[in-house]
């Protein structure tokens, strides 16, 4: 039987290269596991629809739903099947987030065939957000009713859990964008993911201010209702015309923000 050769490494076999000796032998290479070659074999195709559809759900539904809810119950009060049409939309995107993000929680598991030790941070904060996003529908089934007691610590828990899912979701998304599996370009991905953070806050900076300046001439008597103190028409006092330009343009800018992130996770 062959013996690895004493004047040097059974690697780098100075007398096997050179010819010397036929007793060399190298060590044999390590199996590989079973995971890693189904690895191989499948394409990571998965990587980029759960990266699409992450950023469908977090860059457009949850941040257009949350300031549909936060600024514009006075504005979209009227009744769409039953409930007010506010109400709807915030109901429909965040239900529409929840599915997506669901499908891309799932789609790495697949590929991987288990929890990936190689990605940092991100899975954690990913478990995270999926444990939020669905908590959030489940406790919205208990929502009390309007001028219940109670109705004001629902608000305050739907509120918190919500704004941290969302800032959880950012900062698994700015992990996400260096895995391998996307390899997007940098430094612009970073650049654009702050752009779209900073477009975010900046539009619920305008829509604050403009609340606290509506406050000063009407008085808030509940989620739907305000009672005019100054003489000025009802739409005025509302501020439906620059809610609605505000929410149009929020809404154009989140889609840019989307198509550009989409176009490079694609090669577009």
């Amino acid at each position: 039987m062959a013996t690895p050769c004493r004047t040097g490494s059974a690697r780098f076999c100075l007398c096997r290269v050179n010819g010397l000796c036929g007793s060399c032998v190298l060590p044999a290479r390590p199996a590989w596991s079973s995971r890693a070659a189904r690895l191989l074999r499948v394409p990571s195709v998965f990587f980029p629809p759960a990266g699409a559809l992450m950023l469908v759900a977090w860059v457009a539904a949850v941040s257009i739903g949350v300031i549909v809810a936060r600024f514009f119950k006075p504005v979209l009060s009227h009744p769409v099947f039953g409930d007010a049409a506010w109400f709807q939309v915030h109901r429909a995107l965040m239900l529409t987030t929840c599915v997506l993000t669901g499908i891309a929680f799932v789609l790495p598991f697949v590929y991987r065939g288990g929890w990936s030790r190689r990605a940092g941070c991100h899975p954690y904060l990913g478990c995270t957000v999926m444990t939020m996003a669905v908590l959030q529908p489940v406790l919205a089934g208990f929502r009390p009713p309007l001028h219940d007691p109670r109705r004001h610590l629902f608000n305050w828990t739907h509120w918190g859990i919500g704004t941290a899912a969302r800032i959880i979701a950012v900062a698994a998304m700015f992990l996400g964008m260096d895995l391998p599996g996307l390899s997007l370009p940098g430094p612009w991905k970073t650049y654009t993911m702050l752009g779209f953070v900073a477009w975010h806050v900046g539009a619920e900076i305008v829509l604050e201010i403009h609340a606290y300046r509506l406050s000063r001439k009407v008085e808030i008597l509940d989620d739907t209702r305000i009672q005019i103190i100054e003489p000025f028409t009802i739409a005025d006092a509302e501020g439906h015309a620059f809610k609605k330009a505000v929410l149009a343009v929020y809404t154009c800018g989140n889609l840019t923000f989307l198509l550009i992130f989409l176009a490079a996770i694609y090669r577009l």
